[in-house]
């Protein structure tokens, strides 16, 4: 699998996931993941896409703001 092919499975998986957790329009979720997240150190979610450890990290954002556990 190419890079390019990961980070097209790891954007439609959190864009899933956020869909979720967020219950709201598409065009709010594709602005969540282009804007930085204070979660993720002020980086975007999608700049995290690109390896297993990034996604798992914004996985675990959506399940903190899910759960209401994000401090």
């Amino acid at each position: 699998m190419t890079k390019k092919s990961k980070y097209k499975e790891n954007y439609q998986k959190i864009f899933k996931r956020a869909k979720e957790v967020f219950e709201c329009s598409d065009e709010i979720i594709i602005r969540w993941i282009n804007s930085p997240a204070l979660g993720l150190g002020n980086k975007k979610p999608s700049e995290m896409l690109n390896t297993k450890k990034g996604t798992e990290k914004v996985l675990n954002l959506l399940g903190q703001i899910e759960n209401g556990t994000f401090i």
